[in-house]
């Protein structure tokens, strides 16, 4: 590192002092930083300061600075041993740098090691990171052998344009299902993401269920609670299937096998899928985690809290409600909520767009509307 400091700086991350690289944001950073994805780990220490366990040990197979897995260490309010690697030999070196800038000393191991080696080589972990540049699959088949029976795997997808349905081909090899590019695009991109992530589970007996899942800046992330379990992986796969929303009527179509090809209305329907149809938040975890949110987090958390008792498959925005429907004015979305509660149906905000409402089946909007 000596005569190098210059294309380093220091930043400060929730409790964390670290050494960054400076430059563009690329996958070819000596140290690895992306500041946007603050409120991912900011979210990640929510998360395993929610869990039960009161030891943890965390695997991090692409540690980059180290930033995560030093905050853990400092914010986390339990017992834990934080295993870092990183295969830049450059990356394992600044990561030892900030652990001595932080002061810490013990509590973790660092390794310069090829992600799944080092996954793979290891006894296994009670929470294990995946938190690539770009899309996960790669490191999913040693990420669910080595997280432990009853443990947690937490996975980031930053490869949204695939999912999303910019670029199909993408998505089908990558994840095996087809996206579909609509107003819902980022909900059937985070359930195709939680169904590959079973698939493969599932080839070792192991159910991985998600317990808080999310789309924001870009990315997809999600936790998943571990069990060894054959009938519990074969009960997840059962509610694998199909999402598609009609353009003209608004109608929702969800369904374990292929659906009709048109809707009711005779409009042609394209599907998502197949892709995950089960919940996709333990409202009771959401709550314990909201206790420990702070003011950068606590609105956020709030809006997923509300959908996840809602829990919706396919949500509505405003917009797509006022041109399906013709209407030049809409009610601010908080009262059409209200009016949607008040008509029997299950509504709320939800976090995947600003003007989306998330809504339990298929209700007559038209007549509430006018």
């Amino acid at each position: 590192m000596k005569g190098r400091s210059e294309q380093f700086r220091e930043v400060i991350e929730g409790s964390a002092r670290v050494l960054v690289s400076t430059g563009a944001i690329t996958k070819r950073m000596e140290a690895f930083y992306n500041p946007i994805m603050e409120f991912n780990r900011s979210v990640t220490i929510l998360f395993l300061n929610s869990v039960p366990q009161e030891r943890l040990i965390v695997g991090l197979p692409m540690a980059a600075t180290g930033v995560r897995g030093i905050r853990i260490l400092k914010e986390v309010k339990k017992r834990v041993m934080v295993h870092f690697n990183d295969k830049s030999e450059i990356a394992t070196k600044i990561i030892k740098r900030n652990l001595k800038l932080n002061k810490l000393s013990a509590g973790f191991t660092v390794s310069n090691l090829d992600a799944s080696i080092f996954m793979l080589g290891s006894k296994g972990f009670s929470y294990l990171d995946i938190d690539p540049f770009g899309t996960p699959s790669p490191f999913l088949d040693s990420a669910v052998r080595r997280v432990s029976r009853q443990g947690y795997l937490g996975v980031t997808a930053t490869d949204t344009a695939p999912l999303a349905g910019t670029y199909p081909k993408a998505c089908l090899r990558n994840y095996w299902a087809m996206p579909v590019r609509n107003e819902f695009m980022h909900e059937t991109g985070l359930r195709i993401l939680i169904r590959k992530v079973q698939l493969i589970a599932s080839q070792f007996d192991k159910a991985l269920e998600p317990v808080f899942s999310y789309y924001r800046d870009h990315y997809y992330r999600v936790f998943f609670r571990a069990r060894k379990s054959k009938s519990a992986a074969d009960g997840l796969l059962k509610q694998h299937g199909w999402l598609a929303g009609c353009r003209r009527c608004l109608r929702r179509y969800h369904s374990i096998t292929p659906a009709p090809s048109k809707c009711e209305c005779g409009a042609k329907l394209n599907y998502a899928g197949p892709l995950w149809l089960g919940k996709l938040w333990d409202t009771s975890f959401v709550e314990r985690m909201l206790k420990h949110a702070d003011s950068n987090t606590k609105q956020f958390l709030s809006t997923i809290y509300e959908e996840s008792k809602v829990n919706a498959i396919g949500f509505y925005t405003l917009g797509m409600i006022g041109k399906v429907l013709k209407l030049s004015e809409l009610p601010k979305k908080h009262k059409l909520i209200e009016k949607l509660n008040k008509a029997g149906y299950k509504a709320s905000p939800t976090h995947f767009s600003p003007e989306g409402v998330a809504i339990r089946g298929n209700p007559q909007l038209k007549p509430l509307l006018l």
